[in-house]
């Protein structure tokens, strides 16, 4: 299965002196709430929930922002040639999830000049900030750790509805419209926040479903975190 991830929104940034990466100065360190708070103990069986990417990075210009994502599965980033151009500059946080680390195509290389970080931490929860650069030299990534966010859990489903876990009580004043949740089969008309779940209600059919959710333009009505007052990455993940 062939997934892109969620439409580039473009936000103008400025680039380093020189045309070369922004170095990012980061604490590698895990913070106290990311030490804290972890999946329950039941769902720790369901962490790999199994949903594989193959992820065109675009370079067409100037500098542009990829939605932050939860990992879910195998993630491979490569080059889309469509409109290459250089001397340009594409960002992409990913939430880890503990199993799954990124892969990079042939096509993209480590960055190999000054200040290079190419240390993707994967303990689950872990904001990492991926930069992606087009140079005349050819194309490549830095990845870093930068903070905590909450990550999935586990997804199940019964009668009508499908209910989503994080690793932290949920904020239940950000409650995302249906329309933010695409379902493969049935279709989505309410959201409750419950604790650390996110329930999901409509109409659904039977057999394993693919959920979707892509955060709201709205910063107020994202998935966040009570506690570290982060938002949870946009997913794809199938229900049980």
């Amino acid at each position: 299965i062939v997934v892109r991830l969620p439409a580039l929104r473009p936000r103008v940034e400025r680039d380093g002196a020189g045309g070369g990466p922004v170095v990012l100065k980061v604490d590698h360190g895990l913070s106290e709430h990311a030490r804290n708070h972890s999946c329950p103990d039941s769902h720790e069986a369901e962490a790999d929930l199994g949903h594989t990417e193959l992820v065109p990075v675009p370079f067409v210009g100037g500098t542009q922002e990829m939605p932050r994502t939860q990992v879910t599965g195998d993630l491979t980033f490569s080059v889309d040639a469509t409109g290459l151009a250089t001397g340009t500059l594409t960002r992409v946080e990913l939430v880890a999830d503990g199993i799954h680390a990124p892969t990079y195509a042939e096509d993209i290389s480590a960055w190999p000049g000054p200040g290079g970080m190419t240390a993707y931490s994967n303990v689950a929860g872990t904001v990492n900030l991926l930069q992606f650069y087009s140079t005349d030299a050819g194309q490549f990534y830095l990845a870093a750790p930068v903070g905590t966010a909450p990550y999935l859990c586990g997804v199940s489903v019964e009668a009508a509805a499908i209910t989503v876990e994080f690793s932290e009580t949920m904020r239940v004043s950000a409650v995302p419209p249906p329309s933010a949740f695409t379902l493969s089969a049935g279709t989505v008309t309410g959201v409750q926040i419950v604790g650390s779940t996110v329930v999901l209600s409509g109409t659904l059919e039977a057999g394993s479903i693919t959920v979707t959710y892509v955060a709201p333009a709205n910063a107020s009505q994202c998935i966040t975190g009570r506690e570290s007052g982060q938002r949870a990455g946009d997913f794809t993940v199938a229900t049980v």
